[in-house]
């Protein structure tokens, strides 16, 4: 295995266009699925006889996004193989492989005892005996210290093996595919945390609005006020019906307002209580926009409005009881 840090060696002449049209692949700006499909078709057959892109997925197994490679005649399965899914065997060699490597790792394959993995099919094996000697180049696809999947060009027979300027050509290319592979990673997290926010908070209005609907609906008189300033929040058209007030007028005032005066002291000190839970049904004396005072039973719940800590109170009159 040769890495691509070691001497430079021979130049092919595919490099010079290959550079170029990887500058004008990466400048074009597309998603990351046809950036890296543009990267296989970049080096096959120009540079290779096949190239693969796999990259980590959430449960840590290569899995195959992209890939070209030559029609080897009269081997269609091991075409497909190329193509398709890395068996383990391949999977965990590549990782064995490039754990802990910064750059591109040439390897050699000039004897079918040499295959360091298991081919999935018994003619892949045959294809691969057939084709050798094999020339390979590994290199991570490494973003801000994290890998998050491999390249690999293949050549077939022998014609030229690669060195290890072809290396640092790959390890250039794998290293742009990886900032745009994490860039789109990025994209597509963002996308979904939004799209979950959007929907919570499209389920969270629909939810405020069938609220409010019931709440001013109810034929029950409802006020809800604050907690620590006694205001009152929110009223519904029974309560205005009962009490006499307008909305704006009830909005205005506080729950000691909509009592008679002798019974102040006797409000505060209810009203003075920290409970969070529920208060049960008890008879007080209210007043009417009129001033006339009407007997009432309460109860109330303590919920969250705007924002702030409120209770809301079901006040029923029952002074014809």
């Amino acid at each position: 295995m040769t890495d691509a840090a070691s001497d430079p060696g021979a130049i092919g002449p595919e490099r010079p266009a290959l550079l170029a049209r990887m500058s004008s692949l990466f400048e074009a700006g597309r998603d990351s699925e046809a950036t890296l499909q543009g990267v296989v078709n970049l080096f096959v057959p120009a540079f290779a006889d096949w190239c693969a892109v796999d990259v980590i997925d959430e449960g840590g197994n290569l899995r195959r996004i992209n890939a070209a490679s030559l029609a080897f005649e009269g081997r269609r399965k091991a075409t497909d193989e190329v193509r398709a899914l890395p068996s383990r065997s391949f999977a965990d060699f590549v990782q064995g492989l490039l754990d802990n490597r910064e750059g591109a790792v040439i390897v050699e394959i000039d004897d079918i005892a040499q295959l360091p993995w298991t081919p999935a099919e018994p003619e892949v094996t045959e294809l691969i005996a057939s084709q050798i000697p094999l020339s390979m180049i590994f290199a991570p696809l490494r973003a801000h210290g994290t890998r998050l999947g491999s390249l690999h060009v293949g050549r077939a027979n022998g014609v030229r093996r690669f060195v290890p300027a072809d290396a640092a050509l790959v390890d250039e290319v794998a290293q742009r595919s990886a900032f745009a592979l994490q860039t789109a990673q990025l994209v597509e997290a963002l996308e979904r945390e939004l799209a979950l926010r959007e929907t919570a908070t499209t389920a969270l209005a629909e939810s405020e609005a069938r609220y409010r609907d019931l709440f001013r609906a109810s034929p029950f008189p409802l006020l809800v006020h604050d907690v620590e300033t006694k205001q009152i929040l929110a009223v519904n058209d029974a309560a205005v019906a009962q009490y006499g007030f307008t909305e704006k007028e009830f909005l205005a005032r506080t729950l000691i307002d909509i009592r008679p005066p002798e019974d102040v002291e006797q409000v505060k000190e209810v009203l003075s209580e920290k409970s969070t839970g529920p208060r049960v049904l008890q008879a007080y004396r209210h007043r009417r926009k009129d001033e006339t005072v009407f007997l009432v039973e309460v109860s109330s719940q303590s919920i969250t409005f705007g924002g702030r800590a409120a209770r809301i109170t079901h006040a029923q009159d029952i002074t014809e009881r």
